[in-house]
């Protein structure tokens, strides 16, 4: 989260709460669908896709900009970004 904002916690909290709902809502998405077969969505959202971020997901990304500091495509930070 960038120092900046305001309540992190509480937008974060209000974020896993529609994702709760939403995956609550799957199998309604999923049976929609009109333009994939239904089975390779299924498989797709139940077996291919994260939809929490857990300490891997959270080094991963800490890695992630280490290494684009390192080549230059972003400027190193003094900050670290809180991960809530």
């Amino acid at each position: 989260i960038r120092p900046e904002v305001v309540d992190a916690k509480v937008i974060a909290g209000r974020l896993r709460v529609l994702r709760d709902e939403n995956l609550a809502k799957i199998d309604k998405l999923i049976a929609g669908e009109e333009d994939f077969d239904r089975e390779f969505c299924a498989r797709y959202y139940r077996e291919h896709l994260r939809f929490s971020f857990g300490e891997k997901e959270k080094e991963g990304l800490r890695n992630f900009q280490s290494l684009c500091e390192r080549h230059g495509l972003i400027p190193k930070r003094k900050i670290a970004f809180t991960v809530v």
